[in-house]
């Protein structure tokens, strides 16, 4: 059987051995500290510093406090009662400090940034908004400055002078430097005077120099006076800029005298940048001979990381070098393009560079090998092989958009919100009703003929949309997906038609219409286009069907929805070509101009079978003698010649990039302006 542990008896411990030590060394005052909480991730913490007095040492510990030890091994009865007796004994000396668990984080993180920078912290100063209300609230100064008291009395508090901050600082006795800005002028509340405002700046340097003697001699008074005792000289000069040498891939080299506190991406900005043959990732700073360092710009753009950054100095060389290899990302991430690899990477690197895939990618990737050969060099990866798979130059790289199904209802007439709802398997007419009239005002259902419901249904066949008659007061008419419900005013038994228009027009809504109402009259009553408008890009929907229109003198119908385009300076070319996707509009442009911008044409195309669709909807095709005008913002679609023989006849990859490439055309269309202008950064 083991042995219990031995427990001293508290009688015969010598509880002032230490004491009894340095007293003998003639230290007389010993004061002993603890610290007891959660620490400074849950917080707070409260620290104790207490002294005993000396004739305790010599007579010993009084008979009230003998079971005094280890307050954890009280209970809490004995622990409440000592304390009333240590609070109540005069001849003990103690103090007790609360630190706020975000007092102690800020200070840990600002100590950690200064460790790891090998730095010490030794002055504070509240930023920003922070520092502008202290200065005129004496209660926040105060509390600001009770806190930086606390963690660090040796701290340095940066104030301004003249300030509420300042009048706080001083009355703890703390260490104070009072900030004084040479060239702004200040209010008298100690804030800085408004850059909105004429007076703002000093740029006279002798105005300056009055303007810091009359700030420093509210602090020392010394400085003025007949016959002033203290005395302070103001230089005031330029920072002097320095030369460096900028050579490589860059729009304009040579020297370039910059700022002297520049660093080699604000460089880089006095030197036109970079041109299109440059390295974005690899730029070589050169010192004294010698290279010190490279800078990749791309932690910079994309990342918003500034660490690996480097100061210049007078006569350094910054050469970029030419780029070694881009690879296309196309489909679902954030940011489609071209985007600059360096060796050894990683294709999990390259999607987060271009801000990872969006809610609609799918959960694999196209990767195709050396460009436009895609017989037996491309396959799929799955998202769990991207950290795994690096990327070589021609790889080729798309990532599949899921189709979007939009479900939605629509409702229009005399309602309060007429428009579309989203729809939910189940969802009953009374629900719609109540979300788009509400039901429990009195008044407006007065004018509200609800046993005069129609519903627009499509009709499975194709043909004109079902009519269904309903009663909405029995309002458990269950609705599907697509449906379009009409209400009537309760003295009209014809019901109010509407369509709705959205996007670049300037009274975008829901407007009443009749059989005569043209597409001239809606954009009349809606306020005509606005200065963003594309020329004829009104998307025209009618029973979900996008339909085509000549002249404004299209007549609408009940239900359509109009949607006016935004000019984006593009032209969609999907189909048959080497890079789906948006190009540039250029006026006067042909369609093979267009093609050319996409890659050409694939292996699998039809070259005599091309067609262009116009925003207005309609479709001419390509014909061999003569060639349809490009718009802005026309679809080019090159359609796929017929493979001879049976489709079994093909192999599994052949296939595999027939159906590939069929969707790949619908996926790559809806690449943003971002690919754009990466294309044309080229």
């Amino acid at each position: 059987m083991r042995e219990k542990a031995c427990i001293p008896n508290l009688a015969e411990i010598d509880r002032f051995q230490i004491e009894r030590e340095h007293h003998a060394r003639g230290l007389l005052r010993l004061t002993g500290i603890d610290e007891a909480g959660r620490g400074p991730l849950a917080g707070p913490v409260v620290a104790a510093a207490a002294i005993l007095p000396e004739e305790w040492v010599e007579d010993g510990i009084p008979e009230s406090l003998k079971k005094l030890n280890d307050s954890k091994q009280l209970t809490e009865k004995v622990r409440e009662d000592l304390f009333s007796v240590i609070e109540g004994a005069p001849i003990i000396e103690f103090a007790v400090s609360i630190v706020d668990a975000e007092v102690i984080d800020q200070i840990n993180i600002l100590s950690e940034i200064a460790s790891i920078k090998e730095m010490k912290v030794t002055h504070v100063k509240p930023h920003g908004a922070l520092n502008n209300m202290a200065c005129e609230d004496i209660e926040l100064a105060t509390t600001i400055a009770k806190a930086i008291y606390e963690i660090d009395k040796n701290l340095i508090y940066l104030v301004p002078t003249g300030s509420k901050m300042e009048l706080a600082a001083k009355k703890l006795d703390m260490n104070i430097a009072c900030e004084i800005f040479a060239d702004r002028n200040y209010e008298d509340d100690g804030n800085l005077v408004s850059r909105s405002k004429s007076h703002a700046l000093i740029t006279n340097p002798e105005e300056a120099k009055k303007h810091v003697l009359s700030k420093y001699s509210r602090v020392y008074s010394t400085l003025i006076g007949v016959t002033p005792k203290s005395f302070i000289d103001i230089t005031l000069g330029e920072l002097k800029s320095v030369n460096v040498h900028f050579v490589g891939f860059v729009n304009i080299p040579g020297v370039h005298l910059i700022h002297p506190f520049s660093n080699v991406v604000t460089g880089l900005t006095q030197a036109g940048g970079i041109d299109e043959m440059g390295s974005l990732r690899y730029i070589k700073v050169i010192r004294d001979g010698k290279s010190i360092g490279s800078v990749d710009l791309y932690d910079y753009m994309f990342l918003g990381h500034t660490v690996g950054d480097i100061r210049l100095l007078d006569q350094d060389i910054i050469y970029v070098s030419p780029r070694k290899f881009t690879i296309p990302l196309t489909g679902g991430v954030r940011k489609p393009g071209y985007y600059e690899m360096i060796e050894n990477e990683s294709l999990d690197k390259l999607i987060n560079i271009a801000g990872g895939t969006d809610a609609k990618s799918s959960e694999t990737i196209m990767v195709y090998k050396n460009g436009a050969d895609l017989n037996n060099s491309g396959y799929l990866l799955k998202m769990t092989e991207i950290v795994n798979y690096i990327i070589s130059d021609g790889d080729s790289i798309h990532i599949p958009i899921r189709p979007i199904v939009d479900r939605f209802v629509r409702i229009s007439g005399q309602v309060k919100a007429p428009g579309k709802y989203p729809f939910q398997k189940g969802m009953r007419l009374n629900e719609l009703i109540d979300a788009a009239i509400t039901l429990d005002d009195t008044d407006f259902m007065n004018t509200v003929d609800l046993s005069q419901i129609i519903v627009n249904r499509k009709n499975p066949d194709g043909h004109s949309p079902l009519k269904i008659k309903v009663d909405g007061l029995n309002g458990d008419f269950e609705l599907v997906n697509g449906d379009h419900i009409t209400i009537s005013r309760l003295d009209q038994f014809q019901p109010i038609e509407s369509v709705e228009i959205t996007g670049e027009i300037k009274t975008p809504g829901v407007y009443p219409v009749n059989n005569l109402t043209s597409l001239g009259d809606l954009l009349e009553a809606a306020g005509g286009y606005t200065n963003r408008a594309l020329n004829g890009g009104i998307e025209i929907y009618r029973d979900s069907v996008k339909i085509a229109w000549q002249q404004e003198n299209f007549f609408l119908t009940e239900g359509d929805s109009l949607n006016v385009l935004k000019k984006t300076g593009l032209v969609l070319v999907s189909g048959e070509v080497n890079v789906p996707g948006y190009v540039s509009y250029k006026k006067g442009d042909s369609i093979k101009d267009y093609i050319k911008r996409a890659g050409g044409y694939s292996a699998f195309a039809e070259t005599s079978d091309v067609l262009i669709i116009y925003p207005n909807g309609t479709a001419v095709p390509k014909l061999t003698w003569s060639s349809p005008k490009v718009m802005e913002g026309s679809t080019i679609v090159v359609n796929q010649r017929t493979l001879s023989g049976s489709a079994n006849s093909a192999t599994g990859w052949e296939a595999f990039s027939i159906i590939s490439n069929q969707a790949g055309n619908v996926a790559t269309s809806l690449l943003t302006l971002v690919l754009l202008l990466n294309q044309q950064k080229q």
